[in-house]
């Protein structure tokens, strides 16, 4: 659950030109409770809490009775007659009103009963104020004011003193998850963190244990970016101070509608208008203006709205002349702006955004990215609060390509990344790689054209760096060994020592490319990149971390940008091996295409066979773990049933022979068999349940002459025929030991069963397409 503000206080304190309306409305089917201490006795008449907009029979107040130094004044309901006066002093006291009805308590002691004309009220109360009179503000410290409904005490208002994410001092209400905020002048000064002596303990002793252990992980994996439908929004719960409002977004805006926003009449705060025009909105009725044509409609652009100034990838287009100060009563929304209270999304538009950061009152205060969360719903984490941001409106999210991370990328000689960024002595370009297996030079990262070069690679016997004179690192580059090299500016550093300074001479502006040099004919390099970070005048720029998307595919991923940047050359990038929850064959037969994972190994009676395996379609029969040159003998076998039928059978099966047979009838398509052969015990067990013994001495004298010691596959029978299904494990036992422990894998691109005894990957040797589930991310870290 995302927390709704940063920490709560004890109280907050007014200094007397701040003051809250609470909205409550006083009526006679409910009381009021609120918790407050004057903190001067100089106050001029020091009004504390409530309304006197209504006029003489219809006040209710909490206030000093003189200018200054006076006692208590309480007004309710018709002043003469219902007024009490207790004594001012800077303790805390409780005031209840008509809690318990018809009562009006000062700390639980009664000061009026039976107030038989307690009225309905029409106006609001204010906090560290009273309603109609906009001055003689106290002040007050507040530390608590409730609402209950007085037919079955149930609590309808909860405002707790807070920080919120702005590091502002304001009051939250925990029932409809509001915050209540200042409407004078200056600031409420906080007062200290609710917290405990004990509490304070546990705080530290939980830290250090959690400390020792992992982490839950708050979602399932990012995404490079999320699409809206019509109707969408995210609600930040960050209502725009417009002296300090400021937002980052990167996103392709492709309707004519609200990227994101709010348009309160008072403090608008927003960007709309079509694709190729930029609109937005500042102040009370002020508008800034600019436009772009983006060379490509499809291209991600970085809005930045700071105040009222506008920027596209960082080119100002706009400005507003107007210069602001209210906050917004309603929050910023993503994907559309929100124009009442009631937070419904309004201007809705079809966005693409990658990332979002807020800042408001000076501070950081959201910092979102895309992610799916473990029910692989899209939705937005926030790094400062630590919360998931969820899609409030009617429509749907999409999300883009997944981002698993792996070590490093491995390129041949054939794959490269454009950076995008131009070679520069303003760089500073940072590259942990490994040295594969080589021979001649190879080339890391930079241009290399006729007339400029700013590059650096290595040979068997050096590293070396260049901007059109070669600067060798004498080293002996040795296979398997990873290096960590710093190009900043003309400076040339190897494991953090400086090896080499360049002159001084032009170098030119070229894109730089990361496994290869820019230059035609393109000159590339066989290494393994762990990571990449580019500075340009000290900024960071790009941040690549290796990592692969759902299908595989691996690619640099920028975490500056929040983009995917993909393999620009040819083949595909190398990478370690992430397991995936299954492997899996569709479209079995189609064009004679039958996929086929040679297991390399030879069947035997006295194996047991362990595994997990999901039927997905019913239409086609076959085996999912055959043996060649048998047409008797199938581990799992499938009919060709109606799938209408939605029942199917055997798990075991050698053809003529029911004792060595086993029959399973599934109830509902697809389903899910977990089971295992037990050569030891000769059992099967299915779905954790043991259902037949006795099969493999069944066998015994009618063993087929191609059934012993004949291939074991997977999917099909040498690829020419096979079962659709998901294959989650499968492990081999001889005896009770195991020595074969296949999970799928994606590898390389390829999805693969890794023998995880023997080090050892199996993919498809035949035609067809094996494609793998999710891939499996560890729940704590």
């Amino acid at each position: 659950m995302v927390k709704p503000y940063f920490k709560e206080l004890e109280y907050i304190e007014s200094t007397g030109t701040q003051y809250i309306d609470s909205g409550i409305i006083p009526n006679q089917s409910e009381g009021i409770v609120l918790k407050a201490a004057y903190s001067d006795l100089t106050t001029n008449y020091g009004r504390l809490f409530g309304t006197q907009a209504e006029g003489v029979g219809k006040t209710l107040t909490i206030r000093q009775l003189n200018s200054n130094s006076g006692p208590i004044y309480i007004e309710f309901g018709a002043m003469s007659g219902n007024a009490r006066i207790v004594t001012y002093d800077t303790n805390i006291h409780t005031y209840s009103f008509n809690y318990p009805a018809g009562y009006v308590l000062f700390d639980n002691t009664e000061l009026a009963t039976s107030l038989n004309t307690y009225p309905d009220y029409t106006t609001t109360c204010w906090i560290c104020g009273t309603n109609n009179v906009t001055s003689q503000y106290g002040k007050i410290k507040i530390y608590s004011l409730k609402v209950y409904r007085l037919s079955d005490n149930k609590l309808l208002k909860d405002f707790v003193p807070v920080l919120d994410f702005e590091k502002k001092a304001c009051l939250y209400e925990n029932i409809e998850g509001k915050y209540y905020r200042n409407l004078g002048t200056g600031d409420f000064v906080a007062g200290p963190t609710v917290e405990s002596i004990s509490a304070s303990f546990r705080r530290m002793l939980l830290a250090s244990v959690m400390a020792t252990m992992p982490q839950k992980r708050p979602y399932y994996c990012e995404v490079e970016n999320i699409t809206s439908t019509t109707n969408c929004a995210i609600n930040t719960g960050i209502y725009p101070q417009l002296n300090s409002i400021k937002i980052e977004i990167k996103a392709i805006k492709s309707t004519a509608y609200s990227l994101y926003g709010e348009n309160d009449p008072a403090a608008k705060f927003n960007f709309t208008g079509s694709g190729t025009s930029a609109f937005f909105r500042y102040g009370i009725s002020s508008s800034g203006y600019g436009s772009y044509t983006p060379s490509d409609v499809t291209k991600a652009y970085t809005f930045v709205q700071d105040k009222g100034t506008l920027y596209i990838d960082g080119v100002q287009t706009g400005t507003s002349a107007a210069t602001e100060t209210a906050t917004a009563s309603f929050p910023i929304a993503l994907y559309c702006r929100f124009s009442a209270d009631t937070l419904v999304p309004n201007d809705a538009g079809v966005h693409t955004i990658y990332y979002c950061k807020i800042w408001n009152g000076g501070y950081l205060v959201r910092d979102f990215i895309p992610v799916l969360d473990w029910t692989y719903t899209p939705c937005f984490y926030d790094k400062v609060s630590g919360g998931l941001f969820y899609n409030t409106g009617s429509g749907t999210l999409t999300a883009g390509r997944e981002i698993h991370y792996v070590d490093y990328l491995e390129s041949d000689g054939i794959q490269y990344i454009n950076t995008g960024i131009k070679s520069s002595y303003n760089l500073d370009v940072k590259i942990d790689f490994e040295v594969p297996t080589f021979s001649g030079e190879q080339r890391i990262f930079g241009q290399s054209d006729v007339t400029y070069v700013y590059r650096f690679g290595y040979t068997a016997s050096s590293i070396f760096v260049s901007n059109g004179s070669d600067y060798p690192y004498s080293t002996t580059v040795t296979s398997g060994n990873r290096y960590l090299l710093e190009l900043n500016g003309k400076d040339f550093y190897v494991n953090g020592v400086l090896a080499r300074t360049m002159s001084n001479v032009s170098i030119g502006s070229a894109d730089c490319y990361l496994f290869a040099w820019n230059r035609s004919p393109l000159l590339t390099g066989v290494m393994k990149c762990y990571s990449c970070q580019i500075e340009e005048n000290s900024v960071l720029v790009r941040d690549y971390k290796p990592a692969i998307d759902e299908n595989g595919v691996g690619f640099m991923f920028d975490k500056v940008s929040h983009t995917i940047y993909d393999n620009a050359g040819t083949g595909v990038f190398k990478y370690p091996a992430r397991e995936t929850e299954y492997i899996e064959v569709t479209n079995l037969g189609t064009n004679n295409q039958n996929p086929c994972i040679d297991l390399g190994l030879k069947y035997k009676p006295s194996m047991s066979i362990e595994s997990k395996y999901t039927r997905t379609e019913m239409g086609v029969s076959g085996s999912i773990l055959p043996l060649s040159n048998s047409t008797t003998m199938s581990l799992i076998y499938m009919p060709a049933l109606n799938a209408n039928a939605k029942t199917d059978r055997f798990v075991w099966r050698r053809s003529g022979l029911p004792e060595a047979s086993y029959y399973y009838d599934f109830a509902d398509y697809p389903m899910t068999v977990e089971f295992k052969v037990d050569a030891v015990n000769d059992a099967l067990t299915v779905n954790g349940n043991v259902v037949k013994t006795g099969m493999i001495a069944a066998m015994n004298g009618y063993t087929d002459p191609y059934e012993s010691y004949s291939n074991l596959y997977m999917l099909s029978i040498d690829g020419t025929y096979g079962g659709m299904g998901k294959v989650y494990y499968l492990k081999l036992y001889e005896g009770t030991q195991i020595y074969r422990d296949l999970i799928p894998v994606w590898k390389d691109g390829v999805a693969c069963m890794y023998d995880k005894q023997n080090n050892v990957y199996y993919s498809n040797t035949k035609t067809g397409t094996v494609i793998c589930g999710k891939i499996v991310e560890p729940e704590y870290e």
